[in-house]
C-alpha cells in the first residue's frame, strides 16, 4: 500500500516512529500554553523538515483527563518519559492578550451558546470577560502555566534563569533538554533568525497562521479588542503577576496597561 492512500493519523504515526528510531532525528517541542502563535510555529518548523510537535501540556494526568491530541500523548511517552534528549521552544506573550485570544473560542463554554459572539453585543462581550472569565478562574491558567506545566511536567523553572526580556528571547540547557523562550510579539523577520539558529536551520522564516481576526468572528475580535477597558485591580493582577515581571520590561508593562485600562 502506498503511503500516501493511508489515513493521515497512520501516516503521523508511522513518520513520528521513523524519525525517531530510525532517522535519530532530534524532537523540538513547541511547548507552551495556548494562543501564544504556536500553531504558526508548528506550521513553519514542519514546512522545513523539522521533527516537531505542538503541545500545551506534558502532566500524564491532563493528558488522559483532558483527551488530549494523540502527538502530545505520543510526546509524553517516547520523549519526555524515557528521558531522550529534546529542544524545547517556548513562546510568551502579554498575558493579557493571550487571554483575550483565549475568551472567544471559550465562549461557548462561558455562555452555553455555541455562537454567542454573534447574540452578545459587543459591550457584552466586554463585560462577560472582566467578569465571568475572571470569576471562573481562567486568568489564572494563564499566570500559573510554567508552575503547573512547565516546572511540574519536567522540573524546569524559567524563574530560575535570567529574564529575556532584554533580547526577547533567552536560551538555556536543563538535560536533557535545550530550551528557548522567544516573545511572540517579536518581529517576524529576527523570530525567524532566532528560531533558525536554535533549530540548526539556515533561512528559516516563520509564517502566520490561526490570526483571530481571520476567523469567522473576525470582526466582532477586532471591536472587542479596541473597546475594551479591563479594570484597574484585574491590571494590577496580570501586570504585577510572576509572569508579567519575569518576562517584560517595566516600560513594556507601562505600555500594555495603557493598551487595556482606561483610555486617557
Amino acid at each position: 500500500m502506498q503511503l500516501a492512500r493511508l489515513p493521515y493519523k497512520v501516516k503521523r504515526g508511522l513518520q513520528v516512529y521513523a524519525n525517531l528510531y530510525l532517522r535519530r532525528q532530534m524532537p523540538v517541542l513547541i511547548y507552551t500554553t495556548g494562543r501564544v502563535g504556536s500553531m504558526a510555529l508548528h506550521y513553519s518548523l514542519e514546512h522545513h523538515g523539522i521533527f516537531a510537535f505542538q503541545v500545551h501540556t506534558l502532566d500524564p494526568v491532563k493528558l488522559i483527563e483532558n483527551q488530549q491530541p494523540g502527538t502530545a500523548v505520543w510526546a509524553y511517552n517516547h520523549i519526555v518519559k524515557p528521558g531522550r534528549p529534546a529542544r524545547i521552544i517556548n513562546l510568551f506573550r502579554d498575558p493579557l492578550a493571550v487571554m483575550i485570544s483565549d475568551f472567544f473560542p471559550k465562549l461557548r463554554w462561558i455562555t452555553g451558546q455555541t455562537d454567542a459572539y454573534d447574540i452578545y453585543s459587543v459591550d457584552e462581550l466586554c463585560a462577560l470577560f472582566v467578569s465571568r472569565y475572571f470569576e471562573d478562574g481562567r486568568h489564572l491558567e494563564k499566570l500559573n502555566w510554567y508552575e503547573e506545566e512547565m516546572q511540574r511536567s519536567l522540573g524546569i523553572d524559567v524563574y530560575a534563569q535570567p529574564s529575556p526580556h532584554t533580547a526577547g528571547f533567552a536560551t538555556f540547557a536543563h538535560p536533557p533538554y535545550e530550551v528557548l523562550l522567544i516573545k511572540t510579539e517579536m518581529d517576524d523577520a529576527t523570530k525567524s533568525q532566532v528560531v533558525g539558529d536554535f533549530v540548526d536551520v539556515d533561512g528559516f522564516t516563520v509564517s502566520r497562521r490561526n490570526v483571530g481576526e481571520t476567523k469567522s468572528y473576525g470582526e466582532t475580535y477586532k471591536a472587542f479588542k479596541q473597546k475594551l477597558v479591563v479594570p484597574p485591580e484585574k491590571l494590577d493582577e496580570i501586570y504585577e503577576s510572576r509572569y508579567a515581571q519575569h518576562f517584560f520590561a517595566p516600560d513594556e508593562i507601562h505600555a500594555m496597561r495603557r493598551r487595556w485600562g482606561l483610555k486617557e
